[in-house]
């Protein structure tokens, strides 16, 4: 009963249409990573990964493990994304972008305006 009420109540929170379902992972954070990448990507994507951390090393190695090809932006320890990071990467052909949003490894907490502002210039509105 507990669980088909949170169900309930996060449905309600993001607007979900009327049938949805939600999929609690009983798993690590690396379990939720990695089925996040297999079931959104495949070898027939092209990623951009911002690896500031910890985190953004995990997505890097998850993409490795299934050979989905991936352009990897390298961030030194607690260094912020830039606009600068993500000039090269501007219309590369990138179907795909991974980002731990606050990179816990590191404490940084990258800024989804700037994130969000290079997706759309770059016709990946789907923010995958």
């Amino acid at each position: 009963a507990v669980m088909l009420e949170n169900e309930r109540l996060i449905i309600k929170l993001v607007n979900a249409p009327p049938k949805s379902r939600v999929i609690f992972l009983t798993a690590s954070g690396t379990a939720g990573m990695e089925s996040a990448v297999i079931n959104l990507f495949s070898k027939d994507d092209k990623l951009l990964v911002v690896n500031g951390g910890g985190f953004g090393a995990r997505f890097v190695e998850i993409c490795n493990i299934y050979e989905i090809p991936c352009d990897v932006i390298k961030l030194n320890y607690g260094e912020a994304l830039t606009e600068e990071h993500l000039l090269p990467y501007n219309n590369a052909g990138h179907t795909g972008m991974l980002v731990n949003v606050h990179e816990t490894s590191t404490g940084v907490l990258y800024d989804m305006n700037l994130i969000h502002k290079f997706c759309q210039r770059n016709h990946n509105h789907g923010l995958r």
